[in-house]
């Protein structure tokens, strides 16, 4: 296990290729985790979206995240031009496993892009 990051409150560790946030007091004198350290990272590293209705590994690229918000990135379709343009949200850390609210957020931002037909690749 290795440090990658740290806040004022928070540490960015990796096991296993898994990257995970805990707040600095999870992490005990010894080096190791402690029960809420341990649970951080099982959530961390079990496949929040597998039982989805889409594929949201391809649908979603993780950009970049933080502490309390990870940023996703997405395709919008848009049929009048004949081309894609990429959008990015972001989402709370506490409601990434949230179907309906991460499907709301990727809706939300095809606002901004005023198309008719205008869609987010992946989505229904």
């Amino acid at each position: 296990m290795k440090q990658l990051k740290e806040t004022e409150k928070a540490l960015l560790m990796e096991k296993n290729a898994v990257p995970f946030w805990i707040k600095r007091q999870w992490l005990k004198a010894d080096g190791s985790l402690s029960a809420a350290g341990v649970k951080a990272y099982a959530i961390a590293a079990r496949e929040h979206w597998k039982h989805w209705d889409f594929d949201a590994i391809k649908t979603f690229a993780l950009v970049r995240e933080t502490e309390k918000a990870v940023l996703l990135r997405c395709e919008v379709e848009l049929p009048h031009e004949n081309r894609t343009a990429p959008a990015e949200f972001w989402v709370p850390r506490s409601l990434t496993c949230d179907y309906k609210f991460v499907c709301r957020k990727a809706k939300e931002v095809l606002e901004r892009f005023p198309f008719v037909g205008a869609k987010v690749r992946g989505l229904a």
